[in-house]
């Protein structure tokens, strides 16, 4: 009877395996809603520190992700119009931001301009995901940020604002 080879315990293929399961399970998602500066951050399976999220975002990934536009029709019901997107070559943050706002414009451009309450996206490092079978999902994570309210919106555009010529002047 010959015997079988055992394989060398090799650390790094654990620790790549992992890194590729954090990657297909963290995502990234903001809105003109959300009183925040950057976007916010979650994974479905594991806990993400500050620094892994800001990891993930500067460096060059591949991205599945979709732009929502949340609005209300005449009779004041509550809807949402999504545009899925993929980029198979990676890219860097700074790409995804205008390629997020293109995606945003083209939408809204379809939409009547009196019926939009607010804007959003939800992105996921790895462009093989398919982001409709989790379209229900994604819409409930931001209906907790009353995507809906014109008003809501309104302050949190403030708010940013405010954040962010206080840290501009902190810097200067």
């Amino acid at each position: 009877m010959a015997k079988t080879k055992r394989r060398k315990y090799d650390p790094s293929r654990t620790r790549q395996q992992l890194q590729a399961d954090v990657l297909t399970n963290t995502f990234f998602y903001h809105g003109s809603m959300i009183e925040s500066v950057g976007a916010l951050c979650g994974n479905f399976k594991y806990r993400l520190t500050d620094d892994s999220a800001a990891w993930i975002l500067s460096r060059k990934n591949t991205w599945s992700g979709v732009a929502l536009v949340f609005c209300t029709d005449a009779n004041g019901n509550p809807y949402t119009k999504p545009r899925y997107f993929t980029y198979e070559k990676p890219i860097t943050r700074a790409e995804l931001d205008k390629r997020i706002e293109q995606e945003q414009l083209a939408l809204l451009s379809e939409r009547n301009m009196n019926q939009v309450c607010s804007t959003g996206y939800f992105i996921m490092p790895d462009h093989t995901l398919d982001m409709t079978v989790n379209r229900e999902t994604i819409t409930r994570l931001f209906e907790r940020e009353t995507p809906y309210d014109y008003t809501v919106t309104v302050l949190a555009a403030m708010s940013r604002e405010a954040q962010l010529n206080k840290e501009n002047q902190e810097a200067a």
